[in-house]
């Protein structure tokens, strides 16, 4: 029983995720930002009398001569004490001093973490939407599942001239005009450069569905989800001053649950929420049918334990 590195082969990586149910569609791909590319990669598995039981897609970089790890998409498949302990150990073997950061977002295996040495990055609590398709049949049992708020301002965009692209073609110009509009909107910062979103179509295109609304020949709204197996994860959404009055975002993510709803997808996880500080994308969520879980937070892991001290002492006056 232990953890190993194989050979990266993409049409392999997916046949091995393809065992489990997978939790994060960041297990999938390395990701699709300039600082993904930066770093050294590890696709490992853990096996039992050689069967493959767990997985995690590592990446690392060293920095003031510490190797920094981290596995954003958690650990696949099986999670055990002794699984948890013998990735510690293989890191142990490989480096010297390291920091190992692990975002495993299940909140039943957070004691498991804990007993084998890792700390919580933060106490602030986390909340992500998930919708469920399980019993849904049909476009009727799919709209009778959204809230009163929610179905009114989706038939309120059909009375407008929107009309729709569900493909996979990347119109370069319209989206970054779309999300810079959108980040002026809401007041947060554009992460959705040139470089980010073509990595996003490339690295992620058989896993991939957008949506795109059109008013005239100008693109007013996108959301675009990834999908493997019988989950999906949002990836992507963005709306122009004219689509938040058309309500072209509510059509697109229509377009988006309709794909689920046709293409047996069970669980559509909608990321995370804040109730408090961002009601509307909250009510959004919630409109849709779905319902919150609590996730925790980034476990954190590290091999030198007076440097352990020190960053547990300064995530604590960070948190409080």
């Amino acid at each position: 029983m232990s953890w190993s590195e194989i050979d990266f082969q993409f049409n392999n990586w997916v046949d091995i995720l393809d065992k489990f149910d997978l939790r994060s569609f960041k297990s999938l791909n390395i990701g699709y930002s300039k600082v993904h590319e930066q770093v050294s990669v590890l696709h490992m598995i853990y096996q039992n009398e050689n069967v493959i039981t767990s997985s995690c897609l590592t990446k690392y970089y060293k920095k003031f001569g510490i190797v920094v790890i981290n596995i954003d998409g958690g650990i696949e498949g099986a999670i055990t004490k002794n699984i948890i302990n013998d990735l510690i150990i293989f890191f142990k073997k490989k480096f010297k001093f390291f920091i190992l950061k692990i975002d495993h977002q299940v909140m039943q295996h957070s004691n498991i973490f804990t007993d084998s040495g890792f700390f919580e990055f933060s106490s602030k609590p986390r909340y992500e939407q998930i919708k469920d398709f399980q019993f849904l049949k049909n476009e009727k049992d799919l709209q009778n599942s959204f809230s009163q708020y929610w179905r009114r301002n989706y038939r309120r965009s059909h009375r407008n001239k929107i009309y729709f692209k569900n493909d996979k073609i990347f119109y370069e110009k319209d989206f970054l005009r779309l999300f810079e509009e959108t980040s002026k909107i809401k007041n947060f910062k554009n992460y959705y450069n040139a470089y980010v979103l073509k990595s996003i179509f490339k690295n992620f295109s058989n896993n991939l569905f957008v949506s795109k609304a059109f008013s005239g020949d100008k693109l007013t709204s996108v959301r675009a989800i990834l999908y493997f197996k019988d989950r999906c994860w949002d990836l992507l959404s963005a709306t122009s001053t004219e689509g938040r009055k058309n309500y072209s975002s509510y059509a697109v993510t229509y377009e988006v649950l309709k794909f689920c709803l046709y293409n047996n997808i069970q669980k559509y996880f909608l990321s995370g929420v804040d109730p408090k500080k961002n009601k509307s994308v909250y009510n959004f969520k919630k409109g849709v049918g779905s319902y919150t879980v609590n996730i925790p937070s980034e476990k954190i892991f590290i091999s030198n334990k007076s440097l352990s001290f020190i960053f547990k002492f300064v995530t604590k006056v960070i948190n409080n």
